[in-house]
């Protein structure tokens, strides 16, 4: 990430406040407040709490580069808590599209109801913006991670996730709002 080159100044290395001598010498405390937010997504969360103080410093200059490295990552962390606890909530308020796609009730009654649920949730789809409708089908019925679909479709992972959230709460509020219009 930074390029290593001798220390020439009377400062020793763990003194160096500059964001390569914060890099060398509390790379390993960075990456342990990073792993709060889960050991899969440390290292990102390094490479991004750098890639943000980097341009932070290009824009004016840190007073303290370790201390706003650490604040960026807490940060960070948080971040990815509340978008990972967002998407669990999403995940969980889908279980209606699950429940439509796999109804193995044999009444009569019951699969009626499933069937026009399913219609309306596929006109739903349908009328969903273009980018929101590939993306669910990408995930949902592909079975394609969000990098694999950032990647197919020529967007950010992040991206793919915001499309996927935007459709299936656009999908929940359209199923909830019939559903009270039927009553």
């Amino acid at each position: 990430m930074f390029r290593h080159h001798d220390s020439m100044g009377s400062r020793a290395e763990s003194d160096d406040d500059s964001l390569e001598g914060v890099y060398r010498s509390k790379r390993k405390l960075v990456r342990a407040l990073a792993r709060k937010g889960g050991e899969e997504d440390a290292e990102d969360v390094v490479q991004d709490a750098f890639l943000k103080s980097m341009e932070a410093e290009q824009a004016q200059p840190l007073k303290s580069a370790a201390a706003f490295v650490m604040a960026v990552t807490r940060n960070t962390v948080i971040d990815r808590l509340r978008r990972r606890a967002f998407r669990s909530t999403i995940i969980s308020d889908s279980s209606d599209l699950d429940a439509v796609a796999v109804d193995a009730a044999p009444d009569p009654e019951r699969s009626v109801i499933a069937s026009d649920r399913l219609a309306r949730t596929m006109a739903i789809i349908e009328r969903l913006p273009t980018r929101q409708r590939e993306v669910l089908h990408l995930h949902r019925f592909e079975s394609l991670t969000y990098a694999q679909i950032a990647k197919r479709l020529g967007i950010s992972a992040r991206t793919a996730e915001g499309h996927l959230a935007a459709a299936l709460n656009r999908i929940s509020a359209e199923l909830d709002q019939n559903d009270a219009d039927g009553d």
